[in-house]
């Protein structure tokens, strides 16, 4: 997977693509503490709090979580490991691209994912020229006109081959904290390897990658 993901990455608009993600991934970002201070969770606060002061050990799935937790609720003692399910199973394989390069996109169109930033920044590659990009969309999403742009429908479980086999890295844009997104380890199981930023608890599966990509 690293070695695929750092052949990929000797492509420059890839790089550019993977720098631009990175740098406008606070752009638009939802802030938690704008949530909070607009809304009266307090009693929800107070009745969560109670709850966890009952936990002696927490088992957190991503740096991430832990982090959202410590945050919330200050010193908590326990340890980071990663999750999985019966249906994530090594399927990698050897990806050949061939003519554009597919960009896969897994998802929704809530802000928080982080879509609108991926057709920007996508949009502006196009338009320097580097028209061998496509963009490929699952979910139900709001289509748009983008010439680089191909929408697909959800997918099922069943499917998950036949996605990842048409697409030559996976997106994962988020702008708000998502304590883990099994949507990259899915990926990686099928040897694609995945673009994401720091939001993303799964992020902790490529930090060795990303380190050498800078």
């Amino acid at each position: 997977h690293n070695m695929w993901l750092m052949q990929i990455m000797q492509w420059g608009f890839v790089r550019k693509l993977f720098k631009s993600i990175r740098s406008r991934q606070d752009v638009g970002k939802v802030k938690t503490h704008e949530v909070l201070s607009n809304c009266d969770y307090s009693t929800l606060l107070k009745y969560y709090k109670k709850i966890f002061s009952k936990v002696d050990y927490f088992h957190f799935n991503s740096y991430v979580a832990k982090r959202i937790y410590e945050n919330c609720l200050g010193s908590c003692i326990g340890e980071v490991l990663l999750v999985s399910n019966s249906g994530v199973k090594d399927r990698r394989s050897l990806h050949k691209s061939q003519g554009k390069l597919k960009i896969g996109f897994l998802g929704g169109d809530s802000s928080f994912k982080g879509l609108d930033t991926l057709l920007e920044v996508c949009s502006e590659v196009y338009e320097e020229g580097k028209t061998e990009i496509e963009l490929q969309i699952y979910g139900s999403v709001q289509q748009s006109d983008y010439p680089f742009c191909k929408y697909h429908k959800p997918y099922g479980e069943k499917e998950l081959d036949s996605v990842f086999q048409h697409m030559d890295v996976l997106a994962v844009p988020s702008k708000w904290p998502e304590t883990f997104a099994m949507v990259a380890l899915e990926a990686i199981a099928h040897g694609v390897p995945v673009i994401m930023t720091e939001y993303v608890g799964a992020r902790m599966l490529v930090e060795e990658s990303d380190k050498t990509i800078g």
